[in-house]
């Protein structure tokens, strides 16, 4: 009996389990039901959001397809001066140029390059001084080396007995120096000695001496009679330049050492500048243009295109033109030979007038030429306008109709 019960208790239990197992099995699936419908319905709502953007109105495709309003570029009028130019380089240069080589004139040459074996013992002159008739340039071995004004240059040493134009100009200057007062008759004759003697004594120096035979006449009248002894004047000590006063653009400079191939250059007139443009610019040069001489970025002088000169040999295929230009200012003589920046105005307006950029300048099939203006709200007005001056970019216009175009208004280049 009690085997029945226990075995009856056991069976109890056992149902019991079992459908524990089955209320959780089924609770379970209730969950997962209840899980899979959520995520449906957030789905759902995911798949209807996105449609909503991807399905757009008749109106909104249009809007899309339509093409966009096209951005303007504009620039201000301006209202100023306007000039063309033509900027090129040039060389500062003298018109003409005497060359004082030791013992003659030269027809060019460099105070840097080696010359005789003589020593330069002195030098009393510098870039820019002005030299006049008489004026000591250096000392070569302890002798001058003096300038004279005249048209024949020095060629032979002047001394007792010889007659010639070189003794008639040496004469001359002697006389307008104050040294000596007989007739210019172009013989080396006593006077002249004595004149040559003071002005040697003048600058501080002893002139070669020589001595004079005694004629057959002088011996008659006193048996005792001796030489005389007279100064020369060697070619090495004088050279004979056109024109005085002049300046010195350049000269020797290593005192101790050798004479150089030239001991100074000198100018008679003001420094010009030597400046060339390709041929394809020539025609808009035109003498009496105004040009700009750029010495340095700070010091800019004013000058005048002269005439056009011949091509060197060097430039004879370069296709250049070349002109002269003559500075308003003097130019310093120490910058013989400088490369500068050179600027030709070819065209300028005399007051301040409206200038646009050249891109904002159109012509219709008439010729008639006309810019736009742009207004409030990127309105476009066509205002036809005459051009001027053009340079830089920009160009003049001068429009047909009065009091539209203003300083700061809106002109069209593109969009």
């Amino acid at each position: 009996m009690w085997y029945n019960v226990g075995m009856t208790d056991m069976n109890l239990s056992s149902k019991l389990s079992v459908w524990k197992k089955q209320r959780q099995a089924k609770g379970s699936g209730r969950k997962n039901w209840l899980v899979l419908l959520l995520v449906v319905a957030v789905l759902s709502a995911g798949l209807g959001a996105a449609a909503s953007f991807l399905i757009i109105s008749p109106e909104q495709q249009k809007m899309q397809t339509a093409s966009p309003k096209p951005t303007l570029i504009t620039s201000p009028v301006q209202l100023k001066k306007i000039e063309n130019t033509v900027i090129t380089r040039g060389t500062i240069k003298p018109t003409e140029s005497y060359y004082i080589g030791y013992g003659q004139m030269l027809k060019t040459g460099s105070t840097d390059k080696p010359g005789s074996g003589e020593i330069l013992t002195s030098v009393a002159v510098k870039v820019g001084d002005e030299i006049n008739a008489g004026t000591v340039l250096a000392d070569v071995n302890e002798k001058p080396v003096i300038v004279m004004q005249g048209d024949i240059t020095m060629y032979r040493d002047i001394h007792p007995g010889i007659e010639g134009t070189d003794v008639k100009q040496l004469q001359e200057n002697l006389r307008n120096l104050g040294f000596y007062h007989g007739a210019i008759s172009g013989v080396y004759n006593s006077a002249t000695w004595s004149a040559v003697e003071q002005f040697y004594k003048n600058k501080g120096y002893k002139p070669d001496m020589l001595d004079v035979p005694t004629t057959p006449e002088q011996q008659k009248a006193d048996p005792n009679v001796q030489p005389t002894k007279a100064p020369i004047v060697p070619k090495t000590q004088l050279q004979f330049i056109k024109q005085a006063p002049c300046h010195v653009s350049s000269v020797a400079s290593d005192v101790g050492f050798g004479v150089p191939e030239v001991v100074a250059i000198l100018t008679p007139t003001a420094l010009e500048v030597q400046a060339s443009v390709p041929s394809n610019q020539e025609a808009l040069i035109h003498k009496g243009d105004a040009v700009s001489l750029y010495l340095s970025d700070a010091n800019v002088v004013p000058g005048k295109v002269g005439d056009k000169t011949a091509a060197k040999d060097g430039d004879k295929d370069s296709g250049a033109a070349n002109f002269t230009l003559i500075p308003d200012q003097a130019i310093p003589f120490d910058m013989t030979d400088k490369d500068i920046k050179v600027t030709f105005t070819t065209a300028s307006t005399a007051d301040k007038v409206f200038t646009v950029p050249l891109g904002a300048i159109s012509s219709d099939a008439s010729g008639t030429t006309y810019i736009n203006l742009v207004g409030d709200n990127d309105a476009i007005t066509r205002v036809n306008a005459k051009t001027g001056v053009s340079g830089n970019g920009e160009v003049q216009i001068t429009p047909d109709t009065e009091n539209v175009v203003k300083e700061g208004s809106r002109v069209l280049i593109g969009q």
